[in-house]
């Protein structure tokens, strides 16, 4: 019986320790051919901006909903830490109601001496940012079931 403990003991320890998660490196994989197919076009900044929401991707990819509600996807020269855990987002911006690529940039309440700097922003129709959220979501699950299928 003790030995029935341990190997279930075991084993539960060891598929706990196999992420079926994306990595930080698949979500930017999938991200960046999501930007290729599409065609989006980088634009150098957001005029009019005013932050409604934001969701995180990642930690280097995020979208920012405008108050007029149109998505922008945007990608920060690094990965910025804790932006897929936090819950609040603080913009910093040099010209008021504006994002610009370069110096602008954004940091998250933990982490609020290290300003997280704009690389790209990609203009989004509610449509791309919809099928982007679902492209993420089955790579998600199919790697999920992967994980399920070798465990057999």
């Amino acid at each position: 019986m003790k030995y029935l403990f341990v190997a279930i003991l075991l084993s539960l320890l060891v598929s706990a320790c196999s992420s079926t998660r994306l990595s930080h490196a698949e979500k930017n994989k999938i991200i960046e051919n999501f930007i290729q197919s599409e065609g989006l076009e980088n634009r150098s900044s957001i005029s009019s901006f005013s932050m409604r929401s934001w969701t995180a991707l990642n930690e280097e990819y995020l979208v920012l909903h405008t108050s007029v509600r149109k998505p922008h996807l945007v990608k920060l020269f690094m990965r910025c830490q804790d932006l897929d855990f936090s819950h609040t987002l603080y913009i910093h911006s040099r010209i008021p109601n504006t994002l610009s690529t370069g110096f602008d940039g954004v940091t998250t309440p933990d982490v609020s001496n290290i300003k997280c700097h704009i690389s790209r922003i990609y203009p989004l129709t509610k449509e791309q940012y919809s099928a982007l959220l679902d492209t993420i979501r089955v790579e998600a699950e199919e790697k999920e079931l992967e994980a399920v299928q070798e465990e057999a």
